[in-house]
């Protein structure tokens, strides 16, 4: 199949001559497109995995919010010696 791409500036066809290697503007034109296209799929998979650890992460964050509370109550009870030491006598 031929393609013809116009408009193409040197600049352009520089960088993707130097992204990929190639030295003929149309075979690094091409690689240039399938390394694009390579790129995108990983951007999704990457996407999607972000979006996977970030609902993890609210997660966490709710219960720990959650947590703190019930962490401090502990401390609170932990501090009040009475309530460990209450009914005990030296003779125990």
């Amino acid at each position: 199949m031929a393609l013809t791409i116009r408009d193409l500036s040197e600049a352009d066809i520089a960088s993707f001559q130097e992204l990929t290697g190639k030295k003929t503007a149309s075979g690094a034109l091409i690689q240039a497109a399938q390394i694009g296209v390579a790129a995108s799929a990983e951007l999704k998979q990457a996407r999607q995995t972000i979006k996977t650890l970030q609902t993890s992460l609210d997660t966490y964050r709710q219960t720990l919010q959650q947590l703190t509370p019930l962490c401090l109550k502990v401390v609170d009870l932990a501090a009040q010696k009475d309530l460990f030491t209450e009914g005990m006598t030296d003779d125990d």
